[in-house]
């Protein structure tokens, strides 16, 4: 039996999860109590669109090639193919089917659910288990120009252009999608930062905790806020141990009201991590070989 998938407009996770896939028959989504939230985010029923996506393998790209590209001048350029970028495109071309739009974005547009990053870790999925529909695909299925692994350099607002590693490309007009930037103790150096904002870092970070046959690691993780939480969870349940520091006083003080917090102390504890509250990362050791 066939079963329509649905989304959760939240945070994209779908229904039936892929982890549901070997019964031979998942409950309809109407079928399912009104009481029914995303085990992701939490949020209810109404919340969930029903998905229609074609995924035909084979899908020809459509990335345009910069030669002449100062010369072209596309309705709207969209840079960032996280949610936030996809999601632009999707309203845009539902309200007008034939503006021209083109994503930029540094990594292959793939879609897929970001907050699935920070939960992936436990369920042992690689990161092609996590996309949905590839960066190629996605293009066609929304007729927009794709311009993949590409790096905006400077943006020239009063000429309307775009320098990127590939050339100049004109705009109508412009969608910065980036995205968050997050709090970086200055203790740190580039290179010594493991970034698992997309499905790339997300690979090496797997690879790393495999690195040593397997071996289960004792992890710091900077931030008790929602991701931060998220991650720490992830490892434990993974078997790792963790160790999760927080300027404040209690996980996802910065979230909840004031009640809250004390709660959320007895959960580190329960799943036998170690929480320093009120700690402010000032001086960092050399890495270990692998990162960890």
């Amino acid at each position: 039996m066939s079963v329509t998938r649905y989304e959760c407009q939240a945070c994209g996770w779908i229904y039936p999860a892929q982890s549901e896939s070997a019964n031979p028959e998942p409950i309809a989504f109407n079928e399912l109590p009104d009481t029914f939230c995303c085990p992701l985010c939490g949020v209810g029923k109404a919340q969930f669109k029903p998905l229609d996506v074609d995924e035909t393998p084979g899908a020809a790209t459509l990335t345009s090639s910069m030669q002449n590209s100062s010369q072209q001048c596309q309705d709207v350029v969209v840079v960032g193919a996280g949610l936030a970028g996809w999601t632009v495109i999707d309203a845009l071309r539902a309200k007008q089917p034939d503006i021209g739009i083109t994503l930029i974005t540094q990594d292959m547009a793939d879609r897929y659910h970001k907050p699935m990053l920070s939960v992936a870790l436990s369920q042992n999925k690689t990161p092609q288990d996590l996309v949905r529909m590839s960066g190629v695909q996605a293009a066609q299925k929304a007729n927009i120009t794709l311009m993949s692994q590409t790096q905006v350099i400077s943006i020239d607002s009063k000429n309307r252009t775009l320098q990127t590693n590939k050339g100049e490309l004109s705009y109508g007009n412009l969608v910065l999608a980036l995205g968050a930037a997050p709090a970086i103790p200055a203790c740190f150096a580039d290179q010594d930062i493991w970034h698992i904002n997309d499905l790339e870092g997300f690979s090496k970070i797997q690879a790393a905790l495999a690195g040593e046959t397997g071996a289960n690691k004792h992890i710091a993780v900077i931030g008790a806020g929602m991701i931060g939480t998220e991650i720490a969870e992830d490892l434990t349940t993974a078997g790792h141990k963790v160790t999760l520091l927080d300027i404040n006083d209690a996980p996802l003080a910065g979230l909840l009201p004031p009640q809250a917090p004390h709660k959320n102390m007895q959960a580190p504890h329960k799943q036998n991590n170690t929480f320093l509250g009120g700690h402010l990362v000032q001086k960092a050791g050399p890495p270990r070989e692998g990162g960890f």
